[in-house]
């Protein structure tokens, strides 16, 4: 709340510090990285949204969203292009070190008695030291108005994309089951633009490519696992489409509903009828045993997806209690 109270008063570089502090917390918290990860990647700091999100997929491997959330920043961040400005990891850097300094200073003569204990932080320790090396030599990717393209790293950056995204596709998710529809769609973007920077042998089988693309897509995804959250998207016509009404009459579609945590969900539309269509995000329900207090929501909104003149507006909405719904907006056509 704090970010989002100096960004709406284009202090972003006074939010990145607040943001930086969920970080500081905890580094081995997977759910505290992916907030703060989503929130860079709005600020356009890729490049620090790529590093955190590369910590979450090597803690949490076995969830598809680590995959797939590394895989769209990667694509983000090539599609930007450039720009570099040195100074703007400090922060990110001086986050490191702190938590280096607590490591270092927690394997103390009363903790030597406890092995396992010391291999874990000593391997913890390697791994933040060759995190620090990496991000001094990382540059931050900016949105500007003239963006320095290099097409080595849009190469690199759309080929790793494509990997990780095949990986979540060709997988079976339990938890998660049906993701892999929702990846295809990424996927087959990907692969469209991936071609056009001169991308070759996509290891994708043929039989999956295809034009998948739309007039509305709607992605609603949450940083809490064990929570249930569902997208409504309401037409021009007044019919709602949700998790148990999921095909409307002109075509939108809602997917799977995700009960479990994280998402996502999303709501496709092939030709969009003309008229208001209203989002909500309802808080259905959480199992989990940990309080995290309030549930970040990421809304990704999305017009002629897919297409050259594609356009797409994130935002970032807090729940605080179960059996909530909140507006999310409006999109117009």
């Amino acid at each position: 709340d704090c970010a989002d109270f100096f960004i709406s008063r284009q202090k972003t570089d006074l939010a990145l510090q607040i943001l930086s502090n969920i970080a500081e917390l905890d580094l081995e918290d997977a759910s505290l990285l992916r907030i703060l990860a989503h929130r860079l990647a709005q600020l356009k700091y890729l490049d620090l949204s790529v590093l955190l999100f590369e910590e979450i997929l090597r803690l949490r491997p076995e969830e598809p969203q680590s995959h797939r959330d590394l895989a769209l920043v990667l694509v983000r961040r090539a599609d930007l292009g450039t720009k570099t400005r040195e100074n703007d990891n400090k922060r990110i850097r001086g986050m490191l070190e702190s938590e280096y300094r607590r490591l270092k200073n927690g394997l103390s003569s009363e903790s030597k008695s406890n092995e396992a204990m010391i291999r874990r932080q000593e391997e913890r320790l390697r791994h933040l030291n060759n995190r620090l090396s990496s991000i001094t030599k990382a540059s931050v990717y900016i949105n500007t108005k003239e963006p320095v393209k290099t097409p080595s790293n849009t190469y690199k950056d759309y080929k790793k994309a494509i990997t990780l995204l095949y990986h979540v596709v060709m997988n079976r998710w339990d938890r998660f089951a049906e993701i892999e529809s929702i990846t295809l769609m990424e996927l087959n973007r990907l692969i469209s633009k991936a071609k056009k920077v001169g991308v070759k042998n996509i290891p994708v089988d043929p039989r999956l490519v295809k034009v998948l693309d739309v007039d509305l897509r709607i992605i609603l995804t949450w940083d809490t696992d064990s929570t249930d959250i569902d997208l409504w998207v309401t037409e021009p016509s007044g019919e709602k489409a949700y998790y148990s009404h999921p095909k409307t009459v002109i075509g939108g579609k809602v997917s799977r509903d995700f009960t479990q945590g994280y998402g996502p969900e999303e709501y496709v539309l092939k030709k969009a009828m003309k008229g208001l269509y209203k989002i909500e995000a309802n808080y259905y329900g959480s199992s989990s045993a940990r309080i995290l207090g309030a549930v970040t929501l990421q809304v990704d909104i999305f017009t002629t997806y897919g297409r050259p003149d594609e356009k797409r507006k994130s935002i970032t909405l807090r729940l605080t209690g179960e059996k909530e719904t909140v507006y999310v907006g409006d999109i117009r056509f």
